[in-house]
Parts: C-alpha cells; structure tokens; sequence
C-alpha cells in the first residue's frame, strides 16, 4: 500500500505504477466493451439467422467463447482496479471514473450500444448533479468514462452498429 511504500521511499515508482494501473484499467474497458460489442453482434447475426439446430449450436458455442473473453477482460480490470486501490486509498478521485463492476455491467444487449442511449446516461448523470429525480433507463456506466461516448472511435463498434 502507499504508507509502506513512502515508508521505503519508494515514491516515485508509486506514481509509475499508478500511471501503469490506470493504463491497464483503460485498456481492460477497451477490450471488454469490443468483446461486449462482439457478443451483441453474435447474438444479432449469428444465432436470430440461425436455421437449424447445427446453426444454433455453433452460435451459442461462439457466444460462449465470447463470453470468456469478456470474463477474461473484466477480471484484468478488476485486478487493475484494486491496485490502484491499494495505492491510492478507496476514496480518492479516480474511483469516480474507474466504478467497480457489477453483474449488470456485463450483460449484453444492443440498446447498450446505441447513440441515444449513450446521450440518455450522460443526460441522467447531469441530472443527478443538479438534483432533478428523472427516471431514465440507462446503460452501465463502462460504455461511457469521463461524461464521452467510447463507441465512437472503436471501429469494431461502427460494424457492430452496421450489422444492427
């Protein structure tokens, strides 16, 4: 943790190492949104065309593999996650930005990745911060860091809005 690292005087590489663990973090977002977004495309193309029972038994082998990347990419994050909770303290301001994960924020479902959706949960956030109580439904918060859309630059995301 941080008292024992300032302890050995070992400051510097704690500020290293949370620039390296914030890098993780965002990476291990990037890669479960795209595997997300891939398991929404699976489900879209691959098992609704399915014809035959072959055809669906291949699509729900491919959404299982799927689903391991994203097991695989939320347990980086997690592990991320916590070491920049040891080094930093659970209250300090990244954890504004780096929420821990829950079940619902795994789930996938198109309306996750569609524009308005992303609109609605920037719009709710700033609602919250004003104070007003309107219930809108909203998409887990990894689709959106920092108040802007992820989908946007993530070209594996534009096919995936394509194909729906």
């Amino acid at each position: 943790g941080l008292p024992r690292c300032h302890e050995l005087g070992f400051t510097h590489q704690v500020s290293t190492e949370v620039e390296l663990r914030r890098g993780q973090a965002n990476e291990a977002l990037e890669g479960l949104r795209l595997a997300l977004g891939y398991k929404i495309m699976l489900f879209r193309q691959d098992l609704r065309n399915s014809k035959s029972k072959v055809q669906k038994t291949r699509s729900w082998a491919d959404i299982a593999l799927a689903d391991i990347k994203v097991s695989r990419h939320a347990a980086m994050y997690n592990r991320a996650r916590d070491a920049l909770t040891s080094l930093l303290g659970p209250t300090h301001a990244d954890f504004t930005v780096y929420q821990k994960l829950t079940k619902g924020d795994l789930e996938a479902s198109s309306q996750f990745v569609e524009d308005d959706r992303l609109v609605a949960r920037h719009e709710k956030q700033k609602a919250q911060r004003s104070g007003s109580k309107k219930k809108k439904k909203t998409i887990p918060w990894i689709w959106i860091v920092g108040g802007e859309t992820m989908v946007e630059n993530d070209n594996w995301m534009k096919e995936c809005e394509q194909v729906m």
